[in-house]
């Protein structure tokens, strides 16, 4: 039997409104095995972050920490 992670995203207030320069922050409770931190380097038009590869097909968030 596989088991699920559960991730939980809750803000703190009010939603964080999707737009660029909004510098309010909010709080997620992300519950999971592992985390790094990394820099987004370029990767022609978009952002690019290399994780390990045993990584590769698993279930991963991502967040903008600034």
């Amino acid at each position: 039997m596989r088991s699920t992670q559960a991730v939980t995203l809750a803000t703190q207030d009010k939603p964080v409104p999707s737009a660029p320069d909004s510098n309010r922050l909010a709080r997620f409770t992300i519950t999971g095995s592992e985390v790094v931190q990394k820099r987004v380097s370029k990767s022609g038009q978009s952002g690019r972050i290399y994780l390990p590869l045993d990584w590769v097909g698993k279930n991963v968030a991502v967040i903008r920490l600034d």
